[in-house]
């Protein structure tokens, strides 16, 4: 009766939606392979890569925003730009933020909220708005807890209806209160069932008032935005990482089904009440659906849902390496991650919509099988890579995921937040929310905490034609002890190029469109002359080279763009980059050969054996 039930109330929201979802700056088409890609207005595919802003938001110090100021928003998100080129943030907000006490708006909240975004817009990033939670609420935790948490109001979780938190006698990271504190699993489980909660005005519904305030929050944004600088929005994430609480006799599936989706539709629906109708809900799985934890918290697995959501939705799991974080002493090798990322393309696939992963990332400072180097590399190459049969290549036919990596913080190395309101716990360093170590970067933005060829990275903004591949090698980043892995090289006919070596290499089935290609470069890789071989020509080009046959290379930030017009018909092209002292001049006609043979027989050169 229930599965009976969901079908026909899910067919009728879907039967209200809109035929088309679309507006002037993005929709979603399905491949022929089954994928489903963001494209333009001219028709080309549309990728993003980028970062978290950010961790403050968790602080009520920092007014639960991104940025204390629009100033700091304006030096931050500067750095953030010119550094990376990253086109998109996901830009953290706080529902106690909003939503301060029964039946009020803090619009002066929203208003700073506003104005962040209308910077990050300035500066050309598209963002994705992000309600934030974090073991559901601060107010669920004493001044003498050992952690802390952020989201709800206080009003929405008063003292008499809960009992006194306890994480255990052991616990290990502030993760565990999802598993084994009763009142944060009691908050979590009362939100899914929306159930009542008394309040100075009367009895209320949690779930009720939290769509409640997201109409209000939907329609102020908009309303405060340009039509233009709206177009740069690209839909809401509702609630970061779903916790059930406890499933009340429900199994995963049919938690998915009858508590999570619901929600998530009803969130659909107050966007398309609230002009944001051809915005995505960027709806995020149990947080526990693809975990590598083992038994402490066995995964739950995808391929739930008993009919497709519809249109207006993107699949955005997030992905970290709990087993490495806690148990697992193997170090991450080449190959680690690429079967954790294609369960996230194919369950995408299964639901009918884009993949996106909001969420990633490493401790700092990390060795061994918690090497921070090696798994930022290993999980980036992951986000771009599938394999072929014998898994030596990467797959003629790999998703790119679109992704925003956790986190950069302007703050880093500068908090001063009290936990729990104790004046005996004021944090200071690190990210200052129950000591996470995460920031991909230091001194308010200037300097990195990381390897600066894993943070700034070449990707693919604009495809005229359909994405077959794409791979960026850093080139050799050593790992804690200074050693360097294989991760890929070019090889054709048995001969290796390019071995821990950076470069770009990018396939696609070009077709004749408005507008051509376009791909970022980093700083750090345009120190030296470079070699661009594609199916048609080879160039050399240095800073004082703008124009390259149909090729153009043009400064942006400490990087470059890199733009060449589409295909006057369809046909397959493919462009690899790299710098020009590692190809002698005498080999470059060889190697263009080879590589045209290769992607006429549809095989990756990128080899990782």
């Amino acid at each position: 009766m229930n599965k009976l039930l969901y079908i026909i109330l899910l067919f009728l929201a879907n039967m209200l939606q809109a035929e088309t979802f679309s507006d002037p700056m993005l929709s979603v088409i399905q491949r022929e392979k089954g994928d489903w890609v963001f494209i333009d207005r001219d028709g080309r595919e549309v990728y993003w890569r980028g970062f978290n802003v950010s961790g403050s938001t968790k602080h009520i110090e920092k007014g639960f925003k991104p940025f204390r100021t629009a100033d700091d928003a304006e030096i931050a998100l500067q750095h953030l730009k010119s550094k990376t080129g990253a086109n998109i943030i996901r830009f953290l907000i706080a529902w106690e933020g909003v939503h301060p006490a029964v039946d009020r708006i803090d619009y002066g909240y929203l208003a700073d909220v506003v104005s962040q975004i209308k910077i990050a817009i300035d500066k050309g990033f598209f963002v994705l708005v992000d309600y934030h939670q974090d073991l559901y609420s601060r107010h669920l935790f004493n001044a003498d807890s050992w952690h802390t948490g952020n989201g709800a109001p206080a009003w929405i979780v008063p003292d008499d209806e809960y009992p006194k938190e306890y994480c255990g006698i052991v616990c290990v990271s502030w993760s565990q209160h999802n598993l084994t504190n009763e009142a944060v699993r009691l908050a979590f489980r009362r939100f899914w069932e929306n159930a009542e909660v008394n309040t100075t005005k009367g009895v209320r519904y949690v779930q009720d008032e939290y769509i409640w305030q997201i109409q209000h929050v939907l329609r102020f944004i908009k309303d405060n935005l340009s039509s233009e600088e709206f177009g740069y929005i690209v839909g809401l994430d509702p609630f970061n990482e779903p916790v059930d609480g406890g499933m009340n006799g429900l199994t995963a599936e049919e938690w998915d089904n009858l508590r999570l989706w619901p929600f998530y539709q009803r969130v659909r629906a107050a966007m398309n009440e609230t002009g944001w109708e051809a915005r995505w809900v960027f709806a995020e799985p149990l947080v526990f659906w693809n975990t590598n934890a083992g038994l402490i918290a066995p995964a739950t697995g995808g391929h739930h849902l008993w009919q497709s959501p519809g249109q207006g939705f993107v699949f955005n799991s997030h992905f970290y390496d709990a087993a490495r974080m806690s148990w697992n002493l193997a170090n991450v090798k080449n190959k680690t991650y690429v079967k954790s990322f294609q369960e996230i393309t194919e369950e995408a696939k299964f639901l009918k919509m884009p993949a996106f992963v909001s969420e990633f990332g490493m401790w700092l400072h990390g060795q061994g099988s918690k090497d921070t180097n090696r798994m930022l590399q290993g999980l980036y190459q992951g986000l771009s890579t599938q394999v072929n049969g014998d898994g030596t290549r990467q797959a003629f036919n790999s998703p790119f995921i679109s992704s925003t990596q956790w986190h950069w913080d302007y703050y880093y190395g500068n908090h001063k937040e009290l936990q729990n309101y104790n004046p005996d716990k004021l944090m200071k360093t690190k990210d200052a929310w129950n000591d996470e170590d995460f920031s991909v970067v230091a001194d308010w933005g200037t300097t990195y905490n990381v390897s600066q060829k894993i943070v700034e990275r070449a990707y693919p903004r604009r495809i005229p034609g359909e994405l077959k591949h794409f791979y960026f090698a850093e080139g050799g980043v050593p790992d804690a002890k200074g050693k360097l892995s294989h991760w890929a090289s070019i090889k054709l006919n048995d001969q290796r190029w390019l071995e821990n070596k950076p470069f770009v290499w990018l396939t696609w089935h070009g077709k004749p469109l408005s507008a051509g290609l376009e791909l970022y470069l980093p700083g750090w890789f345009l120190e030296k002359p470079l070699v661009v071989i594609t199916e048609e020509s080879i160039n050399i080009w240095d800073s004082e080279l703008n124009q390259l046959s149909d090729i153009v290379i043009s400064k942006e930030g400490q990087g470059a763009r890199v733009s060449r017009a589409s295909a006057n018909e369809n046909r397959m092209q493919f462009i690899l980059i790299t710098p020009a002292e590692y190809i002698s001049n005498s080999k470059r006609e060889q190697l263009q050969s080879q590589l045209n043979e290769s992607v006429l027989q549809q095989m990756s050169p990128v080899s990782f054996d």
